[in-house]
């Protein structure tokens, strides 16, 4: 099952990708930045490198399902992108 309800719209102002997720309905946003990269660079999901090889995927549970929304913000590199996750609920995905 996918966690991806609809697929991150380019944000031609910003110049990344963007989608806006409630990071509480979410049991894994490991799985969701994932599958965001994957339909941003139009790549099969099993193709990518495996999340857990780039970030702590317990450090981007703990930043989103802290509580509160305050705008604390997690970037890395992932793939050919660079990865940006709110805990206001934003994932912009910038193509490197």
């Amino acid at each position: 099952m996918s966690a991806l309800k609809e697929e991150p719209v380019f944000d031609p102002s910003m110049g990344v990708y963007r989608l806006t997720a409630d990071w509480h309905a979410v049991e894994q946003p490991g799985i969701l930045v994932v599958e965001a990269v994957a339909a941003v660079l139009n790549r099969d999901v099993l193709d990518l490198q495996p999340l857990q090889d780039v970030v702590d995927l317990e450090s981007i549970d703990t930043l989103l399902h802290a509580g509160e929304k305050s705008p604390l913000s997690m970037e890395f590199e992932y793939e050919e992108t660079l990865v940006e996750i709110t805990r206001a609920g934003q994932l912009l995905i910038d193509v490197l």
